[in-house]
């Protein structure tokens, strides 16, 4: 039920205030992606921020995630309850 409405939501939001990204896509191309939500919520002075975050983004371009394990139970709560959302949005639930 929970992920029903967030569904709606997002369909009912999409327009105005709400985008989504996928972790992906924001972690091969952040300046991208954080410039293309500036321009989405036609929000000002991004040309002020851009040189603080071109050197942050580089500064961190060795950075490597850590691997995320997950307890058994957690996988067990995802797959029994949100593997629609998770497959919809292109991830897929094998562990």
């Amino acid at each position: 039920q929970v992920i029903d409405n967030n569904i709606s939501d997002t369909q009912d939001n999409s327009e105005n205030n709400l985008i989504e990204i996928q972790y992906e896509t924001f972690k091969a191309d952040p300046f991208n992606t954080i410039e293309n939500i500036y321009k989405t919520f036609n929000l000002k002075d991004f040309k002020i921020i851009e040189p603080t975050l071109k050197n942050y983004i580089s500064s961190q371009k060795h950075q490597q995630s850590g691997g995320h394990h997950m307890s058994d139970h957690l996988i067990d709560f995802i797959q029994n309850n949100l593997k629609d959302y998770m497959e919809s949005k292109g991830y897929s639930m094998n562990p």
